[in-house]
């Protein structure tokens, strides 16, 4: 456990990093503006809502759909 612990913290600060970056260029893509919170380019936003994570190590959105029923 203890060393699971240590992985957790190197893992979570790597994790964090990379969803802060993931985050940021999407703001940028859709326009954001922080200040008014209005989005300049909303054809940019997906068309439906989204599942999961979008990373190619999520679970597709029919399985997070039939877990989410069960």
């Amino acid at each position: 456990i203890r060393q699971m612990t240590r992985e957790l913290a190197t893992w979570f600060a790597q994790h964090a990093d990379t969803m802060d970056t993931a985050l940021a260029t999407h703001l940028c893509k859709v326009g954001y503006d922080p200040a008014t919170g209005t989005i300049a380019r909303p054809e940019q936003l997906p068309a439906g809502p989204i599942h999961g994570c979008g990373g190619s190590e999520c679970s597709p959105a029919e399985t997070a759909t039939e877990t989410q029923a069960a």
